[in-house]
């Protein structure tokens, strides 16, 4: 289990991103600097830090998995 923090109401970040285990919408963040990923609080409960991606990975896939062309604006 690991602790996640939910991102302050004063972002209102729309779309919510998407955890990095089930990858579900999240306002729910574990970590810091180069660990810091979107990870749901139903996830974090069976979640092992040293098996979570690092940001670069997170990043990665879901660059893989946005089925946006790289010249749509993300919103």
């Amino acid at each position: 289990m690991v602790e996640v923090h939910k991102e302050p109401d004063s972002m209102d970040c729309w779309p919510p991103e998407h955890c990095c285990v089930c990858l579900a919408p999240t306002s729910y963040w574990f970590g810091t600097g180069p660990l810091n990923v979107a990870l749901c609080p139903t996830c974090a409960t069976q979640a092992e830090p040293d098996k979570l991606p690092t940001k670069a990975q997170w990043i990665e896939a879901e660059k893989r998995s946005n089925k946006r062309p790289s010249f749509a604006a993300p919103w």
